[in-house]
């Protein structure tokens, strides 16, 4: 809470516009502090929608709010966030499996009609059924998941079995926008039934249908709050540097509307100056006529005098401009050397790359040659070895061979 509101949501009010101020301050807290706990909740765009009925139902209490979502998310949410920025395909496609396994003719429903689970599953589960359910069938819906909290998964089952209760109303839906309307209203509903059939589901589920592996993650740990990194890091990172590129854009064009509203005040101002003065001499020339002849002298040198001020006023106001546009054209001048000194400098540093690359390669190649004339060389000054070595031999064997023809 120390921190205040995170960049992030400093435009919420556009985003999500709530009558009761005290209600948007809460709201705007709790997504701050999530926020900060974890990168990827400043990204999440349906996460005030997620948030909302939890500040509605703690009240004034934000530190029991906070953690109550922390533990949510951590637990029973603990695989959403792993595909952003797209829906939790993991947790969606364990849902159409089970469907299919349960009830295959809905199943089979919704795949003819083209209708994914992006469209049947994931607009109920986004918002914990908060849209669908009235505020008594949540807290007993919630109430069996805290019951049950050591099998996260039963929220998946219980999706299926929600779907497979209204099972007539969705068999007639046959396009996205039947599903969509389905999907964002409160319908009447025996949530003790539904509830019921959840559990049941679960039961007749085998283990591989569920491939998502849940941990258990209650309770959470004292002392500190876990951290939470199920998510890609690298996309959330990249999304913060653009935001925060935003930003900063944002904030130079405020800057500039600033000065220009600065300068408007201060020609405003001229202009008040410029109009009072003129009253003033009118007041003044209204006062000369009734003197009529008696000031026309002296009223004819006080107009010369300021008309050559007027013109020497101008005249420095036209020097200015043009000291003003002779900085700036120094200035983009400047700045055209630099870059272009830069270029040069750029250029020059390829250049010689290029040149200590093609002298390594034409070193390379005078060493290859080199080392080719001295392996040959090698080869022949063996060979010339060997040749004498031979002829000393034969040489060694006449000798011989005489000594004994001697000797007979």
């Amino acid at each position: 809470l120390k921190k205040g509101t995170h960049p992030a949501f400093k435009d919420l009010h556009k985003k999500y516009p709530i009558e009761s101020h005290k209600l948007f301050a809460r709201l705007e807290r709790i997504l701050s502090c999530l926020a900060y706990w974890s990168p990827i909740f400043a990204e999440v765009d349906y996460f005030p929608e997620f948030v909302f009925p939890f500040i509605k139902m703690f009240g004034s209490d934000e530190m029991a709010c906070f953690e109550v979502l922390s533990t949510i998310i951590t637990h029973w949410c603990q695989h959403w966030f792993e595909f952003y920025p797209n829906t939790p395909v993991n947790i969606l496609q364990s849902i159409d499996d089970l469907l299919k396994y349960h009830d295959y003719q809905l199943w089979r429903h919704f795949k003819s009609n083209d209708i994914s689970f992006n469209y049947y599953a994931w607009p109920l589960l986004k918002n914990l059924f908060t849209e669908v359910l009235t505020r008594e069938e949540w807290l007993r819906f919630f109430d069996t998941l805290i019951t049950y909290n050591t099998e996260p998964e039963l929220i998946m089952h219980f999706t299926v079995s929600y779907l497979i209760y209204f099972k007539p109303t969705l068999i007639n839906a046959k396009t996205t926008l039947d599903i969509q309307n389905f999907t964002y209203k409160q319908n009447p509903i025996n949530i003790e039934k539904v509830l019921k059939q959840a559990k049941e589901l679960k039961r007749a589920t085998g283990d591989d249908l569920i491939t998502v592996p849940f941990n258990n993650n209650l309770p959470i740990p004292t002392g500190q709050y876990p951290i939470f990194d199920h998510y890609p890091k690298f996309i959330v990172d990249f999304q913060n540097k653009v935001r925060e590129r935003i930003m900063a854009e944002e904030q130079e064009m405020n800057n500039r509307q600033k000065n220009l509203i600065d300068l408007r005040n201060r020609i405003s101002q001229l202009e008040y100056q410029e109009r009072q003065y003129r009253m003033q001499q009118d007041a003044i020339l209204n006062a000369e006529k009734e003197r009529k002849d008696q000031a026309a002298v002296e009223e004819e040198l006080r107009m010369k005098d300021r008309l050559h001020l007027d013109e020497m006023t101008r005249e420095r106001r036209v020097k200015q401009l043009e000291q003003v546009e002779n900085t700036i054209q120094t200035s983009l001048k400047t700045q055209m050397e630099m870059r272009e000194a830069e270029f040069q400098r750029m250029n020059e540093e390829l250049e010689r790359k290029k040149k200590v690359e093609e002298y390594e390669l034409q070193r390379r190649k005078e060493e290859e040659t080199l080392l080719n004339l001295e392996f040959k060389a090698s080869e022949r000054l063996n060979e010339l070895m060997l040749l004498r070595s031979r002829e000393e031999a034969a040489r060694n064997l006449r000798l011989e061979i005489e000594t004994k023809e001697k000797e007979q």
